[in-house]
């Protein structure tokens, strides 16, 4: 499955997935991924977070957390392929770039605040992003 797959999956189930690549924490050797999950039954404010150096970590995080919660999980396999996402944000990450990624439906990119685009799906999102490196 690919990391695409498993958020557009989880999203499917009611689950938010909210990532982000921080530049100035990559500069300062300080876990450069943040991820976020949303949805009512992670807890008193419906969110789970974490501050990751590896973005492996990011794909375990995010099926650790979303397996637990109510839902059709079946199709939840145990190997993702991120495919170019970890090299293209972690290349925007090294010129201090803070890149967020998000998906609601459409996969929306933003870059030190203000969105690039919405984007079908994530293969056009990461063609845009690439393009800024």
């Amino acid at each position: 499955m690919l990391f695409a797959d498993l958020v557009e999956g989880a999203a499917r189930e009611g689950v938010d997935v909210w990532l982000k690549m921080d530049g100035p924490r990559y500069a300062d050797d300080l876990p450069p991924w943040t991820v976020v999950l949303r949805h009512p039954d992670l807890g008193a404010t419906g969110t789970r977070r974490a501050d990751l150096r590896h973005f492996h970590q990011v794909i375990g995080f995010v099926q650790g957390h979303v397996g637990t919660l109510p839902g059709d999980w079946s199709w939840l396999g145990d190997h993702v392929d991120p495919g170019e996402l970890p090299e293209i944000f972690e290349r925007l990450g090294r010129t201090g770039l803070l890149v967020i990624l998000s998906y609601d439906g459409r996969w929306t990119l933003a870059v030190n605040g203000p969105d690039v685009g919405s984007f079908a799906t994530l293969e056009d999102c990461l063609i845009s992003a690439n393009v800024l490196v």
